[in-house]
């Protein structure tokens, strides 16, 4: 009879949940959708695309520019904050 700690399934897990990288997942995932998020600010401001809310304001596309920079920014010292 296989106990759980011969049970090669078991052991992996184990050594997965051990790595002190991945016990923290979810600080993976953000990192990379901050990540995203501030490529799709920096091609908002490139291209220069429009954005009209309600009609009447126009927001301008420095804004993406701070956006991105800020966005980079935070997605960089979480995954950087992850090593630690």
């Amino acid at each position: 009879m296989i106990t759980h700690l011969q049970n090669p399934i078991y052991l992996c897990i184990e050594l997965i949940l051990e790595d002190p990288i991945m016990k923290r997942p979810a600080s993976l995932v953000i990192g990379i959708l901050l990540l995203f998020l501030a490529f799709a600010q920096l091609l908002r401001f490139i291209i220069a695309v429009p954005i009209v809310v309600a009609n009447c304001v126009s927001i301008p596309a420095w804004i993406s520019a701070v956006a991105a920079i800020f966005l980079a920014l935070l997605g960089v010292w979480l995954l950087n904050e992850r090593k630690r």
